[in-house]
């Protein structure tokens, strides 16, 4: 028995250097992050992994992804399509996520933003995920809700990345630098309450106060993907909930005034969902008009039927976002159509 043990105990202590020795690349990276719950922004590798897919170069320095596309509709803007809470792939989600893919591809969008709430087991992430690989012709950014437990949406995001290097993990990942702006992301929530799984990201301070620190680092206007929004002010804010008022993080909108962010994507609240302020979070802009900020909170992308506040009802509902390079910004509301009865 002793012998045994012994023997355990070499060949761990062989595996853990092994593991030391592995040169640190953009899989062994991830592999290793499973656990992670917030990037560390400041991660590079020794040498960048460079991927070709769908008429995009990409290249991974660790924490920052650059997204060069070869050719563009659209230049001097960028478009971003966004899908939150997907919740499932069931026929009717994946009817109505196919409606919305049609609508970002004839956009001509640039990056697909998946805002968290994708799933909530590892295989069911790990569908999605294969799925969106499958369906999006662009580089899709994964951000993590707080139904996700991080380990299964890191090692799902992962094997997705295996097969489709355009599915990146905007968990570890925290800047993509693209032509004209730069995405940041800040995945999980910040209320214990509202944690799903023991596993659950809950991001601490740092990730809030490091956020100007990220935004400093960028040359084009930013964007930031969160779950959970910042604290608006009034019924009109994107994280308004009859009967529990301004619910979003407090410490989120300092912290993006101090990095001079303007357009914050965030979902979560479903009720507020298809909804746009400014920059402080009170004054509603209407969809279609170009602003100097923009928060915005795209609604559920899920086939179910979904009624946020004021309606309408929706069976799929995404977004498409447009950013100048001046910084202005605008959006507009893409709707899945009703599924059809099942015959």
């Amino acid at each position: 028995m002793r012998r045994a043990a012994t023997l355990l105990a070499l060949c761990l202590a062989a595996a853990d250097a092994r593991a030391d020795e592995e040169p640190l690349t953009f899989e062994s990276w991830q592999r290793q992050s499973s656990l992670v719950c917030v990037g560390d922004p400041t991660l590079r590798l020794p040498s960048p992994d460079v991927r070709e897919a769908h008429g995009f170069t990409i290249t991974a320095e660790g924490a920052i992804v650059k997204l060069r596309r070869a050719s563009s509709s659209h230049p001097g803007e960028l478009r971003l399509g966004v899908l939150n809470a997907i919740k499932d792939l069931e026929p009717w989600t994946r009817a109505g996520l196919a409606h919305l893919l049609e609508r970002f591809h004839a956009a001509d969008v640039d990056v697909i933003l998946v805002g968290g709430d994708t799933a909530y087991g590892e295989l069911e992430l790990e569908d999605v995920f294969l799925w969106l690989g499958e369906h999006a012709q662009r580089p899709v950014v994964l951000g993590l809700g707080n139904n996700e437990s991080r380990a299964a949406f890191n090692r799902a995001a992962t094997s997705a990345w295996r097969k489709f290097p355009h599915v990146l993990n905007g968990n570890l990942v925290r800047r993509f630098d693209l032509d004209g702006a730069d995405v940041l992301t800040l995945g999980g929530y910040h209320d214990k309450a509202f944690a799903s799984t023991s596993g659950s990201c809950l991001y601490p301070e740092a990730a809030v106060t490091g956020l100007p620190a990220l935004a400093a680092g960028t040359d084009d206007p930013t964007v930031l993907l969160l779950h959970g929004p910042p604290k608006g002010d009034g019924k009109d804010a994107i994280d308004f909930v009859p009967g529990g008022g301004n619910v979003g993080d407090a410490r989120l909108g300092p912290a993006i005034a101090a990095g001079k962010i303007p357009v914050v994507i965030a979902g979560h609240i479903l009720e507020a969902g298809g909804r746009a302020t400014d920059g402080g979070g009170k004054k509603a802009v209407a969809a279609g008009k170009f602003g100097k900020s923009l928060w915005l909170n795209p609604g559920q992308a899920n086939g179910l039927p979904y009624e946020p506040t004021g309606g309408p009802v929706g069976w799929g509902v995404g977004a498409i976002v447009t950013v100048k390079k001046s910084g202005e910004a605008s959006f507009e509301l893409v709707r899945a159509p009703k599924p059809k009865p099942a015959e």
